[in-house]
Parts: C-alpha cells; sequence; structure tokens
C-alpha cells in the first residue's frame, strides 16, 4: 500500500461503556484528499448506505457497530460518525435501538440537523424470541444528541431500510417538501416467507403519510435504492425505486424497478410503470439486483433513470457477479442502454451506489468492490465513471481503494467544494477488513475515502503485484439489444397497515451515555399515566407558525394525571413551561408563541414516564 502525504488513516476507539459524543469546536477547512478507518479496536464496524457531506465542513457516515459497554463485542448498534474536512473524528454515536440494530442511511438538513433511517429487532426486547426486523428514524441535533424518534412495523412481520431521500416535491395538502421517503422491504402479505417491496413516505415530524407494498404474490421482491423526479421535469414528485425479485424456487433475479406518485404510491398513467429486467444468461436463471437509483439532472439525458447494481449474466467467461449499469427513460420500461464490467472472470465484483457526476455532463459514478486486482488478498474499493445515453460505456480508468484484505464501498457522494481551500470530489463510505490498515487483531471497521475529481487520494492502490506475477487486465462487456426478460405488466400493489407507531414500550434505562429511542407510551404497557399519541405522535399544529400563533398540542391520556409541557429553543434556553392538569381522553393544549423570536423550537410534553417530542418552526 502506498501512502502519500495526504493519505491519513486512524483507528478511533470507542470508551469502555458507550457512545462517544465530542462536540465540534469549528472545522477544519484545510484542502484534504483522504482515506480513515473508524471504530472499536476489536469488534466490527462497518459503513453501509449512508454518506454525506456536511454544509459547513466536514462528513457523517453511517453503518453499524457491535461495541458494547465494558468493551465487549455482542450485537449491533446503529453508528454514525462526524468528522472535519481532513478525516478527522469531530464525534461519534452507537444508538442502542432495540436488538441487533444497524444505521443505512443519513440525511442532512438544511439547519444541521442529521436523519438517520435504519432497521433492526426492535420489538426482541418485549417478545424475547423474535426475529423480526422493524424500521427506525432517528432526528438528531448536529452534536448527536437525540432530538425525535419512530418506528414502522408490526410485530408479526419484518420490515427493512435501505436509503431515505429528503423529498423537494409535494401536493402542499398532505405531502409538502421536506417529507422522507423510505426503501426497504417488508413481509409479504400474500405469500408468508416472501417480501415486498416497501416504500414509506414521513413528514418532518417522522409521522407516517403512506406507505405500500408492491411485487407479485409468489415472489421475493425487495428495494434498495430510491430518488424522486426533481422539479422542473415532467412527473415532478414522483418516486422511483430499485431493488430484486426472485422467482421461487429460487431460479433467477431480476432488477425489479417501480416508478409511482410521490403523493399517494400509487401507479398512473406512464411513465409511471413497474419493470423487471435481466440481462441475456438463459432463460430467467441469473441474478441481477438494482443496488443504486438516480434521475439525472444534467446533459441530454435529463430526466432519465439510471440503476446500478450487480449482475451473474454478463458473458462467458465470467462465472461470477459483475457490475452494471443501466439506463431507462423516464419509462422504466424503455431500456436506452447498459454496460457492464469487472474481473470477467470467477471472482465477484458488485456495484452498490452510484451518484450523477458533479460536473454537468450527465455521466455518473459507480462504486462497489472489485476483484481486478488479481494478487490482492481480497476485493477492493472502487470508483468508476460511466457516460450516459446510447452510446454508454466507461470513461478513464478505474481507481482501487483498499489494502491487503477485503474492502468494499457502500456509498458515494458529491463532495461539493464548501470552503475556498477545499478540494472538490468524492466520498465513499464502506468497511475494511485489511490487516495492514487496521491492525492483525481487529476484524472490520468503518472505512471512509475522499477523492478529488479525478478520483484520486494520492494513496490509492497501484496494481502493485509481486514481481513474476501479472494483473488482471480490466474486462468491460456491452451487452448488445434489448435485455431478454424485459416485461411490464400491470402492478399488484398491496395497501399496507397504518404502521408508524412504536412496536415497544418503554425498557429499563439504558446504560449510561447509551442513546436510546425515548418511550413510546403505549397504551396498556407502561406503569401509572400514559400518554397515546395520534398516529404514533402528539400533533402540533400549525407548523410552521407565525409570530403570535397559538401553537396547539394535540394528544391522549389513558389516565387522569399531570402534563409538563416544556419548549427550549436550539441553544437549549428553556422559553416555555406550564403544567397541565389531565382527565383521561383527548386533549387539545394551547401554547401562546407570544415574544418569541424566529427559529427552531423543541416542544416536550411529558406524563408519567411517557415523553413526546414535537420540531416546531417559528416563521417571522
Amino acid at each position: 500500500m502506498k501512502h502519500g502525504t495526504v493519505c491519513r488513516r486512524a483507528l478511533w476507539g470507542f470508551l469502555a461503556a458507550a457512545a462517544i459524543i465530542v462536540l465540534a469546536g469549528s472545522h477544519d477547512a484545510s484542502a484534504q484528499q483522504f482515506e480513515y478507518a473508524y471504530g472499536s479496536a476489536n469488534c466490527v464496524d462497518g459503513g453501509l448506505h449512508g454518506v454525506q457531506q456536511l454544509a459547513g465542513g466536514g462528513y457523517v457516515a453511517v453503518g453499524e457497530s457491535f461495541q458494547q459497554p465494558g468493551g465487549a463485542c455482542g450485537t449491533s448498534d446503529a453508528y454514525v460518525v462526524v468528522t472535519n474536512t481532513a478525516g478527522a473524528q469531530v464525534w461519534s454515536a452507537t444508538y442502542q435501538v432495540g436488538f441487533n440494530s444497524r444505521a443505512t442511511d443519513v440525511l442532512e438538513l438544511a439547519n444541521g440537523d442529521l436523519i438517520v433511517c435504519g432497521y433492526g429487532m426492535l420489538n426482541q426486547p418485549c417478545n424475547p424470541g423474535s426475529v423480526s426486523n422493524d424500521i427506525f428514524v432517528l432526528h438528531l441535533a448536529p452534536n448527536g444528541a437525540l432530538l425525535n424518534a419512530n418506528t414502522y412495523g408490526s410485530s408479526t412481520t419484518s420490515e427493512e431500510a435501505w436509503t431515505i431521500i429528503e423529498t423537494t416535491v409535494g401536493d402542499n395538502i398532505n405531502t409538502f417538501p421536506g417529507d422522507f421517503v423510505i426503501a426497504g422491504s417488508s413481509t409479504n402479505q400474500n405469500a408468508p416467507g416472501m417480501r415486498g417491496g416497501y416504500l414509506l413516505r414521513i413528514n418532518a415530524g417522522l409521522g407516517l403519510i403512506w406507505d405500500r407494498q408492491y411485487g407479485t404474490a409468489n415472489n421475493d421482491d425487495y428495494f434498495y435504492g430510491v430518488a424522486e423526479v426533481p422539479a422542473g421535469f415532467n412527473g415532478a414528485g414522483d418516486i422511483v425505486a430499485t431493488g430484486g425479485s426472485t422467482s421461487p424456487p429460487a431460479i433467477g433475479t431480476d432488477i425489479f424497478t417501480i416508478r409511482v406518485n410521490g403523493n399517494n404510491a400509487t401507479i398512473g398513467a406512464a411513465p409511471q410503470n413497474e419493470s423487471w429486467t435481466n440481462f441475456p444468461a438463459g432463460p430467467g436463471q441469473s441474478v441481477e439486483v438494482g443496488r443504486a437509483v438516480v434521475i439525472l439532472r444534467n446533459g441530454r439525458n435529463a430526466g432519465d433513470i439510471v440503476v446500478a447494481g450487480y449482475t451473474s449474466g454478463a458473458p462467458a467467461p465470467s462465472t461470477n457477479d459483475e457490475v452494471f449499469v443501466v439506463e431507462f427513460s423516464p419509462d422504466p420500461c424503455k431500456q436506452i442502454a447498459n454496460v457492464y464490467f469487472g474481473d470477467n472472470g470467477p471472482l465477484a465484483d458488485r456495484g452498490y451506489d452510484l451518484v450523477e457526476d458533479a460536473n454537468p455532463t450527465g455521466d455518473v459514478l459507480v462504486t462497489g468492490f472489485t476483484n481486478l486486482d488479481a494478487c490482492n488478498n481480497g476485493s477492493d474499493v472502487f470508483l468508476q465513471r460511466v457516460s450516459t445515453g446510447p452510446g454508454m460505456g466507461l470513461v478513464g480508468p478505474i481507481s482501487l481503494f483498499g489494502g491487503n484484505g477485503p474492502d468494499e464501498g457502500w456509498s458515494v457522494n458529491n463532495a461539493a467544494n464548501v470552503s475556498p481551500t477545499e478540494t472538490p470530489g468524492y466520498v465513499v463510505n464502506g468497511m475494511t477488513r485489511s490487516a495492514n490498515l487496521i491492525g492483525p487483531l481487529d476484524p472490520q471497521q468503518l472505512y471512509l475515502i475522499k477523492t478529488d475529481l479525478v478520483l484520486r487520494t494520492g494513496c490509492e492502490r497501484q496494481f502493485d503485484c509481486p514481481r513474476g506475477s501479472a494483473p488482471r487486465s480490466t474486462q468491460c462487456s456491452r451487452a448488445i439489444g434489448p435485455f431478454i426478460g424485459l416485461q411490464c405488466v400491470p402492478p399488484v400493489p398491496v395497501i399496507f397497515w397504518q404502521s408508524g407507531v412504536p412496536v415497544c414500550p418503554p425498557q429499563p434505562p439504558p446504560p449510561l451515555n447509551r442513546q436510546v429511542i425515548p418511550g413510546d407510551g403505549a397504551v396498556g404497557n407502561d406503569e401509572g399515566a400514559t400518554i397515546s399519541f395520534n398516529n404514533g405522535l402528539m400533533t402540533s399544529y400549525p407548523n410552521p407558525l407565525r409570530g403570535g400563533d397559538v401553537l396547539n398540542l394535540s394528544f391522549e391520556s389513558n389516565a387522569g394525571a399531570t402534563a409538563h409541557v416544556v419548549v427550549h429553543d436550539v441553544s437549549g434556553r428553556e422559553t416555555y413551561h406550564n403544567d397541565v392538569a389531565l382527565e383521561t381522553g383527548a386533549h387539545l393544549v394551547p401554547v401562546s408563541t407570544d415574544g418569541w423570536p424566529a427559529g427552531t423550537y423543541l416542544v416536550q410534553v411529558t406524563v408519567g414516564a411517557a415523553t413526546a417530542t414535537s420540531r416546531v418552526v417559528l416563521e417571522k
């Protein structure tokens, strides 16, 4: 492994008990490319789909960590890492969300707050032995403090979340810019043991707006990637998701891509559609999985859908997965072009994420892992630029990153120039198991890579094979003609249950400094008086407010008690405090905002052991 002066790696261990939160003073704005590893010294840590450049400089990456209180390695927790522009850790934290949880994606909001989604066995503490997963969303302050949280799913089915986006389009009646859409999977209610592709839309307060399941009754269907058609394009606000669909008894997997209306999750007139797509490799027996999707904003193909993933359907001599990129018109049933690449042999190569080029060319960049380096002892992270349009092909050489063991890239994002001295480029989140990067006793760490615009860090791999052995050459193939097996059929959506409610009553206090979801206030499960919230939330309206408006807090109590209503501004200063006597039933508590300056406020209502939290915005 070659080390340049701008190549920095560090191992950041946890303190014995917990989540480490180190508040940031200021971000280092030095011009840097870097490769860093983060996590505990002895446990498995890894990054998943989520990575973002922060508007104030620096980066946030999410994944999972098996570090437990006392330094033991047990079940996984959601893991969040925030760095400065040079890759040095500003703070990191684990969040004990149920049992065996993982954070899969992250967003930064305009005010600097973070939205993290993931999944885990959230109902396992209440139902010992349960192995089903549920989706969670955490709303975090810029320093990692928990502001709000909600869970989605059922104790009798299993749900997973892989990608979350913040919307820019809505109907301004039921949906708004600033909502969130999550893509994943859930147990197929029509076929036990199978999954359905799952989409849900939630509002800024994390309340459910709609959710729906897609696929066919006898297939195993799931989504990994999701994108929104931006304003200014035909069908603005539509949601596009991609994943896989397996026909039993596992004779093959097709790319499963769907375009639906963003207001109600239904399929209407074209270009909204559903498609199942495979590469030419026999009668549907190959494996094709879509892992990520973007809607092109630039270039002559703006508005087209581009999907990246992996396929086992590449032509001989390949006998394992290869990376693919495929472009559709705005209708996911109309293919324009495709290309796939990898070692073209017996070793696996997979694409996990893609992003549109930072330059307004319409090109895309793909990351994942590849075994192109024949003399390496494991896979490498790769970045490859791909042109779009009918002449789709590879642009420039592939860039490899990693050490002497398996390394994988799971997500990639643009890293725009946020300060005069910072280098624009791209940031990749993944994992490394290379002993020469993290030490021989550490099994795995989260791996963060920042490149410049030509996809270099200064310390990437150089195909440095031992003398006498030849590096494996890059082999690229392009499929000719349309995909075999491309089919568009009438959708078979299943209206899903009204979820969005916590699935577990409050648990005993967690270990010191651990971050957990607040009590859910489920009726009949708490000791003493509790709150039950409409659709799993306390309703606060209007939101946003204008100066002098009355803020209304709507909730229910199942017993006579006292509600403690407290409001803080973003600096933590208490703005309002009132104790309200309650009787059993519905309550509407008015809060005067006279004299409040414009800004964002955190509203908390506590009754007995249950607390509800809401964030409201006061405009001038």
